[in-house]
Formats: C-alpha cells, structure tokens, sequence
C-alpha cells in the first residue's frame, strides 16, 4: 500500500483505516477510530488538509480546541493516541515523510473520580427488587455478575458462552487483551447462569448478543451495553448508590474491596487481568488459580455477613414491635 508520491486527505486515510479494521472484525477500534475523525472534521484546522500536512503545531491547536470544548485530559489523549497510532501506520507505509514530536502532547491516563461502591451497596443491589421489569433484572444481575466475576468487563459479559464452562470452572479470553482468565464459579454465578438458561442466543450465556453476523453482533454489544448502563443509574438511585453507577463499577469495587481486605496486590492485578504493568506480568505467571478463586470467595463471605447482619437488625426490630 506504500504511495510516496500520492497525497491523500488525512480524512481519507483515517477511513481507510476503519475499513480495513473492520475486515479484521476489530470492531471497537474502528469504532474508536471513527470517533477520532468524527473529531478531527469537527475543528477547522483538520478538516481538509492532506495527510502529510499534519503537524505538532496543528496538533496542539487541536488540543487546544478540544479543551476549550470542555473535553477532559483522558478524552484529550485518547484522540491524541489514535492519531499517533494512525501516524506511525502513515509513516510506516511511506505515505509521509515528516516527522511529528508527540511529546509534547498529552497521552497519558489522568486519575478519575472513584466509582468503587462499598460493601452495604453492594448488599443492597443484590436485594433490589425489579418488579415485573426484564430489563433491569437482566441488569442488575449482570452487574453482580461481572462483580462476582472479579470485575467482568461488559464486553467480556456480552461474549461469555456456555462452552467456557468446564467442571465448575469458567476460562475465556478478555477482549481487550487477549489475556486468558480462569476462575471458580461460586454458587451465587451459578445461580445467576441458571436464570439466563436457554435465553441467550446460540451458545452466549446472556441475552444480549443476537446475531452471528459479527458487525451485527458488535451493534447488539453498543445497544445493550447503552440499555445496561441508563438502567443502572436507575438502579443506583434505588440502592443508594451516592454516584451515577454504571458498568465500571463492578470492576473498580471488586478491587476496591479486595485490597481493604488485605488481599495482596499481586493476587487482585491476576483477578482483574491486568497487563499494563511489567510487574502485573511477571506476578500473573507466579499466581495460581486457587490464590484466586480463594480471595474471590473472601469477598463474597464479607457480602454475606452484611446481608446477615442486616436480615438480623430487621429481625430484632420485628420482635421489638410484638
């Protein structure tokens, strides 16, 4: 694909781009993708130069533009690390020859606001009552699904089938980083499968995924995830919550917990399955599938103490009343 001599819009490469990740069936990228362009046409600077016009000094008023539009530094780099991928793709297949300092821009990730909920939370959406209504019981208990699953991803939720399911044991790649994870299925996931049995399509365990065609699929996994996250702000409000609760929350809790237990740092990264650190890395090899599966059962008896102590206060409080 290397034209040195031909110039292209640096719209027209970006659509290149998404076309081609889409053959991949990597479908969030292009969608990450189409977002970055969707924002580049959107600042004046951008809109119709050529691909090999691009400079730092655009880049920056760029920058500058996105903040003055109230966007914060995460969303800043997040199209400031698209572009360099994009960039470096351009460079690489000799469709520009200059040279652009990123440094100067920022593509870091900012601390955010906690979204960890704490234990009585917790208690209280495991108690919700939905009523009569589907979909916030499908929610609500994906939620404490991806919470007993050492933080599930929504995507990772979406994509679960049941041939994952061997001898108690569940083991399925995350999407994100391809990393396999392994881990116990307690009782109250089982439970919570067996609600969902036969509903899902084809082999998912959750209804949430409708088609076999994968860009179809990936549409299903936006709706849902979008209908997921409206109604656990809803649930959130019942629950007490404090915070507008959406599917981060499971993950940053489970966590949360896990560390305010003393649960080795070493032990949570292998349960959340996370790679961005070469120490999580070299921890991961070391960490067994029990050390796991014990600290996710730590956290689920601490649940339980609390409903039980809970059930206990409305007991003594209903003998009081006789």
């Amino acid at each position: 694909m290397k034209s040195n001599n031909k110039r292209i819009l640096l719209s027209d490469y970006f659509k290149l781009r998404i076309t081609s990740l889409e053959t991949e069936r990597r479908f969030s990228t292009a969608n990450n993708y189409r977002s970055t362009l969707n924002s580049l046409m959107s600042f004046p600077g951008t809109r119709d130069i050529k691909l090999d016009e691009l400079t730092d000094v655009t880049l920056r008023s760029y920058n500058t533009f996105l903040y003055h539009k109230g966007l914060r530094k995460n969303s800043v780099s997040f199209y400031n690390r698209i572009i360099r991928a994009v960039y470096n793709r351009a460079s690489h297949e000799g469709f520009i020859v200059t040279i652009i300092d990123f440094s100067g821009l920022y593509t870091g990730i900012d601390s955010t606001r906690k979204r960890a909920l704490p234990g009585n939370v917790i208690h209280n959406i495991i108690e919700y009552d939905p009523g009569n209504d589907t979909e916030l019981a499908l929610s609500r208990d994906l939620f404490l699904f991806s919470f007993y699953a050492h933080g599930m991803s929504f995507v990772d939720l979406a994509y679960l089938t049941r041939s994952s399911i061997s001898n108690g044991v569940m083991t399925y790649f995350r999407r994100k980083t391809g990393l396999c994870l392994s881990f116990h299925l307690e009782p109250c996931m089982n439970s919570i499968i067996q609600r969902y049995s036969g509903k899902g399509f084809a082999d998912y365990v959750f209804p949430i995924i409708t088609s076999a065609e994968p860009k179809e699929a990936y549409r299903d996994y936006l709706y849902r995830l979008h209908r997921y996250n409206l109604r656990l702000k809803e649930i959130g409000r019942a629950c007490g919550a404090g915070l507008s609760l959406n599917s981060y929350a499971a993950r940053h809790s489970w966590a949360t917990l896990a560390r305010n237990l003393h649960i080795p740092l070493s032990v949570i990264s292998a349960g959340l399955g996370h790679t961005s650190e070469q120490t999580t890395l070299i921890y991961l090899e070391s960490i067994s599938q029990e050390e796991v599966d014990k600290a996710n059962r730590q956290i689920q008896s601490y649940i339980r103490k609390i409903r039980n102590s809970s059930k206990s206060k409305k007991s003594k409080t209903f003998l009081k009343k006789k």
